[in-house]
């Protein structure tokens, strides 16, 4: 008797063991089946969210497109620089390139002044440290060689120069804003500072510049002509933040004497900004030579790095 009730005992215990696993089982999955419907409806609450998004949109900027902050929703392109706007294009240094220059006599320039070729050549290109954190010094070397530099004409007893009256400067890449600048002669030197406003951000860069001659050999011919090279360096300094990328150089041709203004300051006061699109007034003459403008990317790509000299951290 006492047998049959211990297997009657254990029958009933296994019965409600299987009864509970069961349970269990049904249990864990209807969790799991719930689970998977919660992320669903999640999935298309997010979806219904962001299709019904009130947009805060975040104007395009020059390193990405118009965009909602909310969603990341984007729409249309970043902006384009100002030269790309105007389809000019701008290669990355080194400059190397060849402009048409003028030659004229001081007395009579307007009678006799001929057109050259001035080679321009970028020597050496760097970026170095400052004292003031954020800052950092971009140096750059160019040479511009005339040939002839000086010219006498032995029959008409006329004596030329070369010049280039200013046909250069320096820009920035996104706004087109001309640097300030003079016109400069002989050895001399200039320095001035500009805020450039890009994107909301101001950027305050300042530069020096300082301009030497050197004149070579005269060389005689049978006639009694004779001629002598002359070149140009040109060394600038620019101060600049290290997140502004912009500088823009630009050589210009001459083929008419223009005169030399070594006084007025342009885009100190106001802004100026590059030439890239003639007007219908403007001579043919005038369109060629906005179209035979050269400029090169100075500071996209990387460039080295040295450390400070001596006396050129408060240069620029």
């Amino acid at each position: 008797m006492k047998k049959k009730i211990l297997t009657l005992v254990l029958a009933v215990t296994a019965v409600l063991m299987l009864a509970g696993c069961g349970k269990a089982q049904k249990t864990a999955g209807g969790n799991a089946e719930e689970t998977a419907q919660t992320k669903e409806s999640a999935l298309e609450e997010t979806a219904a969210a962001e299709t019904e998004c009130d947009h805060e949109w975040v104007e395009a900027t020059y390193a990405a497109p118009k965009t909602c902050k909310l969603c990341g929703e984007t729409e249309g392109e970043p902006k384009q620089s100002y030269f790309d706007e105007h389809g000019v294009s701008v290669p990355d240094g080194p400059v190397d390139c060849t402009m048409d220059y003028i030659y004229y006599n001081e007395d009579d320039p307007e009678t006799y002044c001929k057109v050259g070729d001035a080679v321009i050549t970028q020597t050496d290109c760097y970026a170095e440290p400052t004292d003031e954190e954020g800052y950092q010094n971009v140096h750059l070397t160019l040479t511009i060689a005339f040939q002839p530099g000086y010219y006498y004409d032995a029959a008409e007893d006329i004596p030329y120069l070369a010049t280039l009256s200013g046909g250069l400067g320096v820009y920035d890449w996104y706004t087109g804003r001309m640097l300030p600048s003079r016109e400069m002669w002989d050895d001399d030197a200039q320095e001035y500072a500009v805020t450039l406003d890009i994107d909301g951000v101001s950027y305050e860069v300042s530069y020096s510049q300082e301009v030497s001659w050197e004149q070579g050999e005269w060389v005689y011919d049978e006639a009694g002509n004779s001629t002598s090279s002359a070149t140009c360096t040109s060394e600038y300094i620019f101060r600049i933040p290290e997140g502004y990328d912009g500088l823009v150089y630009c050589a210009a041709p001459e083929r008419e004497y223009t005169g030399l203004d070594t006084e007025t300051v342009s885009g100190l006061d106001e802004a100026v900004y590059a030439d890239l699109d003639p007007t219908d007034e403007e001579t043919e003459e005038d369109k060629k030579l906005v179209e035979d403008r050269r400029y090169f990317r100075l500071n996209r790509t990387e460039i080295p790095v040295r450390e400070a000299e001596a006396g050129t951290e408060d240069a620029a």
